[in-house]
């Protein structure tokens, strides 16, 4: 057989591989996923527990979302549209599936403005359910368990305004614990002596908080819109860890009264007295050494002027010491841009809150969009990297209020991008693809209102191939009979020569599938599949 015949038998394999992709995420480019290129759509419920290819979450923003240990991606509550059109705030509970593209409806109301059921606290009790909320923040702990506190919604009465109620959710048995905190509405905190947990300790109703979880499984909460010691509402700048052993809140650092201003100290030097100004709508990491991270949001610089940030913050809590690492100290600066795709000293991103953020398998950050000064909306991808203390424009504009270029639904394309929003969700995936979900922002005809597209961005090195081994023939045309999976994902590297066909995108069935006489398998040590000869 010729080199030329054996190549073109390989192909052809390939292009029968291509047809089972279900969502191809290429480097350095987005891809429009699922749900609509038009605002305000409705909620698709289908049956509680079914996935189906039509279910979808309505449209909405400032929802909680957490990735679980599968990989499947979790979506709660926000502001939004029921499968009757109707908008309000939201307690259903949503899981995405990436191999099957499918979402479920798991657990929660197809329905409006529903009030918490409480039982008692610390009982686990199959009626049980947060009511409706937005702004909640969500920790996942080492065992796979979540974790839900406060947001703007609705308690057991019924009544609307910040929360502070402490939820557990177990998805092996997909029922909801009512843990701690206060089941009425705009409580003020209890924050006793600082550094000392105590039973008594409560952080006030709030949202649109930051959250962290560190190696230790230990949450940590700062900030948010909310009630301080005197019960008085403003921006809060307070840092809390709850430890999950104890059951104890422990008041950390920060102020205990609302409004305070930021203490910036010097650029990179770490100081007990530094203190980041009170905000909401701030985006949070925590990194490989359980240093927390935080930059921008709506609050006060060092004076007494509210307006959105830039500051970019690390927080050692071994030391208990927070350090200024970047962007400014002054409220509603612009960006500086640069050149797409290349770092530099003098890049930034401009002042911002309810922005999207991630951190990557390589310890980097991510931001996308949300609203600049004056309310105008963002589409911009930064990335910024700790090891070289540098931000890269990655992708989208650098202008605001910039409509969604969405393409072919599952294709990659290097002009496709989310359009301006705010208050988008989150993840990522267990590839390290960014994903992201809603916000309130521009459609693809430039409409302004809440969304319900799902979008990937892939920053890993990596494709997620959406097959299962029970699609592919196993015997003796592949290597040992075996093909290897992730999650039980079979993957394929990026690096792969028939890239161009490989991510065509379509989906069909290829349970007939069989390697020609020739071709082989080769699994190497890192998981990937390669196809070879």
């Amino acid at each position: 057989m010729s080199k030329y015949t054996e190549r073109a038998i390989l192909t052809a394999v390939v292009i029968l591989l291509s047809f089972h992709l279900s969502a191809q995420i290429i480097n350095d480019q987005w891809t429009w996923i699922k749900g609509d290129n038009s605002i305000n759509q409705y909620g698709v419920y289908g049956t509680k527990g079914v996935a189906s290819s039509t279910n979808k979450p309505g449209a909405r923003q400032f929802a909680s979302t957490w990735t679980d240990n599968a990989g499947n991606l979790w979506l709660f509550g926000g502001d939004g549209y029921v499968a009757t059109g109707s908008f309000s705030t939201l307690n259903d509970l949503w899981m995405y599936t990436p191999v099957t593209n499918m979402w479920t409806w798991i657990n929660g109301d197809n329905t409006l403005a529903q009030y918490g059921i409480y039982g008692t606290q610390g009982v686990t009790v199959a009626g049980n359910k947060p009511g409706a909320r937005n702004g909640a923040v969500i920790w996942k702990d080492n065992t796979g368990l979540i974790w839900l506190f406060g947001g703007t919604g609705l308690a057991a009465s019924g009544s609307s305004g910040r929360l502070n109620d402490l939820w557990k959710y177990d998805p092996a048995t997909n029922m909801w614990t009512w843990i701690k905190g206060d089941n009425a509405v705009n409580q003020g905190g209890i924050y006793g002596a600082l550094g000392t947990g105590a039973a008594t300790n409560k952080p006030g109703g709030r949202v649109l908080s930051c959250s962290w979880i560190d190696s230790g499984g230990n949450m940590w909460l700062f900030g948010g819109n909310g009630y301080d010691a005197a019960n008085n509402q403003g921006e809060l700048g307070d840092l809390w860890e709850y430890n999950v052993g104890t059951n104890q809140w422990t008041w950390i650092k920060g102020s205990n009264t609302r409004n305070p201003v930021a203490v910036y100290g010097t650029q990179g030097v770490s100081s007990s007295t530094n203190l980041p100004g009170a905000r909401n709508g701030g985006v949070a990491w925590v990194d490989s050494q359980d240093n927390l991270w935080l930059m921008g949001g709506s609050g006060f610089d060092g004076n007494t002027t509210l307006g959105n940030l830039n500051d970019l913050w690390k927080y050692n809590s071994l030391a208990n010491e927070w350090v200024w690492i970047k962007g400014d100290n002054t409220i509603n600066q612009p960006g500086a841009y640069g050149t797409k795709g290349i770092s530099s000293a003098a890049n930034k991103p401009g002042a911002r809150d309810v922005s999207a953020g991630w951190k990557d398998r390589q310890g980097n950050l991510w931001v996308f969009g949300g609203a600049a000064s004056g309310g105008n909306l963002l589409n911009d991808l930064w990335k910024y990297e700790p090891g070289t203390n540098l931000w890269t424009w990655m992708s989208g504009d650098n202008s605001t209020n910039v409509a969604g270029i969405y393409g072919t639904q599952g294709i990659s394309g290097s002009n496709n991008k989310p359009g301006s929003s705010q208050g988008s969700s989150a993840w990522m995936d267990a590839l390290g693809n960014l994903w992201l979900f809603g916000g309130r922002g521009y459609d693809a005809t430039s409409s302004l209102g809440r969304l319900n597209n799902l979008w990937a961005y892939g920053a890993s090195e990596y494709v997620w191939v959406g097959v299962t081994s029970s699609d592919w023939n196993t015997g003796s045309n592949w290597s040992n009979g075996l093909v290897p999976t992730i999650n039980n994902n079979v993957i394929i590297p990026a690096s792969t020569p028939f890239s161009p066909i490989v991510y065509s995108g379509i989906t069909a069935s290829c349970k007939n599938l069989s390697v020609l006489t020739g071709a082989s398998i080769t699994v190497q040590l890192n998981g990937t599949l390669n196809i070879s000869h």
